[in-house]
């Protein structure tokens, strides 16, 4: 029975052959089954009270002096011993099973005092007959247990049961051939839109009844055009969508389609790899569909976050789907912006540069003649003039923040006039060591520890440029640990990136001023001339790379920086990993 249809058939017809004979059959067992119980339980209060009858008697003889109390009981305990499943507790509450002494706590119904049924489950009874024998202050249990299953009312019934099997064989039998015959029609038809709805194109061959003249013959011949026509329409759209497929999953933008926040998302191939890429970027299309839920417009958003080391900008979208007035579904679209971004800060930063380097290169040249002159006044009083040690303090300090001033004009003509860059192929461990060799013994006197790590990475750079950047760096952790610290630096290859990563574990950078510490004179430090990490950034720049900062107050500072691993136009087997 392969089909519904004749399952539909068959159960009826079983039921109306099977119920009865399973009443009937299940009556008798039950009837037989009281009635065997009735005879047994009358068979045995009948054979309890002979016994006791016989004890009475004994008990007689015993008082007219022709048997001793002893040997009337032998006597007695003789004839229970001869009857199986009798027990026997004796005047001293002890317990006895053909002259053996039984533990009470075996038993379950030793306690009971009066016949009773002390145990039931589905067609089974426990019962235990109790009878006193008041002559010998004895006491009678007899344990019985009654089951439907037993093997008597099965002998009983046999003929029965097999009466019922035989007529329910037959009936199933007929009822089989029967169903088949009515049903094989309908069967086929049914198959056949089975296949037609795992996508299987109609065959020739297939017997759907089409030459039949009756209502089925109708019906497969409308279904067979109707299955043309859906195969047709089937065709054009699977071509539609292939081609919007096609769109949807090239487009660098990441799109969702949601009926609303909690339910089923549907989403591009884009939206898919970000969101494996940025676990946070889930969450937030979250919660920009709970805020504009109730809104009808367009609605945009410029979304920032931290993504590990590193921030991400996202450019988002969100446009309500309504049909009469009501919202159906949201599309959400979004895109990564973090290069762009990244370009317009690196871009308002030179700009920033450019316009400072010009004022810078003005000025510096205007200060630097009169400074000359009052420098060399200074000098020339000095080895004129008798002076004492507070007066000669006095010019010294003068002298001292003229050079300082002389450096400041040296660092803005550094930024003002254009920097030449001759990248070659540079082993950055080589550098590491050497700089690190340039900072030893200011690092040894601040009580601070650098240690380096570098998977022999090799990049195509200015290789003083890079010095200078490490060196400005390193310099700008130790002095952030006035107390001394660690500063650990390392160089790793990240596809076809080379990226070096310095931390130290210094004083931090409040985040209200961390986009700032690049801008030229902005420092923190009394001393500090607030030009060293703008040098460092024009450098990073300028070697076609980009730099990094986080940082958290109290912990420390942690510079990335990121430069290409090849030159321009260089292939990928050309270098070296």
């Amino acid at each position: 029975m392969n089909s519904s249809i004749e399952r539909k058939i068959l159960f009826p017809f079983l039921a109306i052959v099977l119920i009865p004979g399973v009443i009937i059959g299940l009556t008798s067992i039950w009837s037989s089954y009281q009635s065997d119980k009735q005879q047994k339980m009358i068979q045995i209060e009948k054979e309890l009270r002979e016994l006791n009858e016989y004890v009475q008697y004994l008990d007689e003889q015993i008082k007219s002096g022709k048997l001793l109390e002893s040997e009337a009981k032998k006597l007695a305990k003789e004839l229970i011993d001869r009857h199986s499943n009798i027990y026997l507790r004796n005047e001293k509450g002890t317990l006895l099973y053909k002259n053996k002494v039984i533990d009470d706590q075996t038993k379950k119904w030793a306690g009971i005092e009066k016949t009773k049924k002390w145990e039931e489950q589905f067609g089974n009874e426990k019962w235990v007959f109790v009878e006193r024998l008041e002559a010998f202050n004895w006491i009678l249990y007899i344990p019985v247990e009654f089951s439907i299953f037993s093997e008597s009312l099965i002998n009983i019934q046999k003929y029965t049961l097999l009466i019922v099997i035989i007529s329910t064989v037959i009936a199933m039998e007929l009822t089989i051939i029967l169903s088949h015959h009515l049903s094989k029609p309908i069967v086929h038809l049914v198959k056949y839109c089975e296949s037609i709805r795992q996508g299987r194109i109609w065959r020739e061959n297939d017997d759907i009844s089409m030459k039949r003249s009756d209502e089925i013959g109708v019906l497969s011949r409308e279904l067979k055009e109707m299955v043309n026509t859906l195969q047709k329409r089937n065709q054009q759209l699977q071509k539609l969508q292939q081609i919007n497929n096609t769109i949807l999953n090239s487009t660098h933008v990441g799109m969702v389609l949601a009926p609303n926040a909690s339910a089923t998302w549907q989403l591009n191939e884009m939206a898919k790899r970000t969101f494996n890429h940025f676990y946070i970027l889930k969450e937030k299309v979250y919660q920009f569909i709970l805020k504009n839920q109730h809104h009808t417009e367009r609605t945009e958003e410029i979304w920032e976050f931290k993504n590990g080391s590193e921030r991400a900008y996202f450019a988002a979208n969100l446009i309500p789907i309504t049909k009469k007035g009501e919202i159906l579904q949201y599309l959400i679209s979004f895109e990564d912006i973090t290069k762009r971004k990244n370009l317009e800060n690196q871009l308002q930063q030179m700009e920033r540069l450019a316009s400072l380097g010009e004022l810078a290169s003005g000025l510096a040249h205007e200060i630097r003649n009169p400074l000359s002159g009052i420098k060399t006044t200074a000098e020339l009083l000095m080895r004129r003039l008798k002076l004492g040690q507070d007066h000669r303090w006095l010019f010294e300090n003068i002298l001292k923040e003229i050079d300082r001033v002389q450096q400041i004009i040296t660092h803005l003509l550094q930024l003002s006039r254009p920097i030449k860059t001759n990248p070659r192929k540079v082993n950055v461990e080589q550098v590491f060591k050497s700089t690190i060799a340039l900072l030893e013994g200011l690092a040894e006197q601040q009580k601070v520890k650098i240690d380096y790590e570098c998977e022999n990475v090799e990049l195509w750079i200015d290789l003083e440029h890079l010095r200078q950047i490490l060196l400005n760096l390193l310099l700008n952790s130790i002095q952030a640990m006035p107390d001394g610290g660690k500063v650990a630096i390392k160089a790793f290859q990240q596809q076809h990136t080379a990226v070096i990563i310095l931390q130290d574990s210094g004083v931090g950078i409040d985040q209200e001023i961390i986009s700032k510490i690049f801008n030229p004179f902005f420092t923190t430090r009394n001393e500090g001339t607030g030009l060293g990490l703008s040098i460092v950034h024009q450098l990073v720049v300028l070697n076609n790379g980009d730099i990094h900062v986080e940082s958290e107050v109290g912990i420390g500072s942690t510079f990335t920086l990121r430069f290409p691993m090849k030159r321009k136009g260089e292939n990928d087997e050309n270098i070296n990993h």
